[in-house]
């Protein structure tokens, strides 16, 4: 059974730092990976803490799209490099990023 996560992406500040505070996107997307899990182990490798969920989160999407989407020539391109990158991080510093 699949992960169903809910994500809002906010436009909170403009380039001068100016407010904004609206919402940019919001969507529900499934994955058959924990994103709790695979964060905190994430937490303990290469990836600064500070950006763990951001690279976690944006690996997973991207995974995910361009798996639905192999059969197109250019994510058909794409998925051989991002699944070599995917398991070079899992190899190297024994966890599952994506």
């Amino acid at each position: 059974m699949p992960h169903t996560y809910h994500l809002t992406l906010k436009h909170l500040s403009g380039q001068r730092e100016n407010p904004v505070g609206e919402t940019v996107y919001e969507c529900k997307f499934n994955t058959h990976d924990d994103l709790t899990k695979i964060t905190k182990k994430e937490r303990r490798n290469e990836v600064p803490e500070a950006e763990v969920f951001e690279f976690c989160a944006g690996l997973k999407l991207l995974t995910e799209v361009t798996m639905k989407h192999c059969g197109n020539p250019k994510f058909a391109e794409c998925f051989p490099h991002l699944d070599t990158f995917i398991l070079g991080i899992k190899v190297s510093v024994g966890t599952e990023c994506a």
